[in-house]
């Protein structure tokens, strides 16, 4: 007998599973197209077409998943460039990092490795730097 609770769990499974296969459908064929657009972008400027396509991605998968982010900001005391790290490795820390700190960022993500396609072409076609870490 299924209980209410019980149904309510698989279906956010469900939804949860649907999210992420769009998201990673969406990366497989927004990274085609971009690879091709790119050419008729300058060199210098080609990084900020994939952060920009990183930015609308994190954004679209935050309001399908109904993430939200609470984001204190305390570097209204800071002079100069600080670091953003996050605590924990994910393929998706850069994705959410541009949308949520804007284009104009250096994010560090994991080792290259750790990314498959469309996310290692996203991640480092947007400048991201991969840095390995130690146990």
């Amino acid at each position: 007998m299924a209980t209410l609770l019980g149904d309510k769990l698989k279906l956010k499974t469900v939804y949860g599973i649907s999210v992420q296969l769009l998201f990673y459908i969406i990366g497989c064929v927004e990274a085609p197209v971009f690879l091709v657009v790119e050419k008729l972008i300058p060199k210098n400027k080609r990084d900020g077409l994939w952060r920009k396509a990183s930015m609308i991605n994190s954004a679209l998968l935050k309001k399908l998943s109904g993430i939200e982010f609470d984001v204190e900001d305390n570097t209204g005391n800071i002079e100069g460039p600080f670091l953003y790290v996050s605590n924990h490795g994910s393929v998706l820390d850069g994705f959410f990092c541009f949308g949520l700190l804007g284009p104009n960022i250096d994010c560090l993500v994991g080792p290259r490795g750790m990314f498959k396609y469309p996310f290692n072409i996203f991640c480092f076609k947007a400048g991201a730097i991969d840095v390995l870490r130690d146990g």
